[in-house]
């Protein structure tokens, strides 16, 4: 993790962590997160800000442009999973923020170099999560 990128945490009960998830999804690993994904995406499409989710093999992330050469990426995480007995007890998520620019490398290869998070992007995600009821607070450092 570089440190130009922002994690935050956050704990809310308003997204699916208990239910059983189909085999397919995450590459078969069935992470949580999904609909995450999905209301930060509609939440970022709603403040200007053009989104898409989807899922990978260790989660589910969001992204978009941030100007004619940049990037966004939001990677969303559910904090500490269940316990020995299967049980999930925690609405704990977690989600890493990056942000990179395009240059040209020896003027020839396109190449993303790793930017700060722009901060209308860290306040519209503050937002989306005020507006849940959640206080963010910081997951890694």
């Amino acid at each position: 993790m570089t440190t130009k990128e922002i994690s935050i945490a956050f704990r809310t009960d308003k997204f699916d962590y208990r239910s059983e998830l189909p085999e397919h999804y995450n590459a078969g690993n069935r992470f949580y997160g999904e609909d995450v994904a999905a209301y930060l995406c509609e939440h970022l499409t709603q403040h200007g800000v053009q989104a898409a989710f989807g899922d990978e093999d260790w989660g589910w992330w969001v992204d978009g442009p941030l100007s004619s050469s940049g990037r966004f990426e939001i990677a969303v995480y559910k904090l500490y999973p269940e316990d020995s007995t299967g049980e999930q007890h925690s609405a704990e998520w977690g989600l890493i923020v990056s942000a990179s620019q395009k240059y040209r490398f020896l003027k020839l290869l396109p190449v993303y170099r790793a930017v700060p998070v722009p901060s209308t992007l860290t306040s519209i995600l503050d937002s989306a999560l005020q507006a849940l009821g959640c206080q963010p607070y910081p997951w890694m450092q």
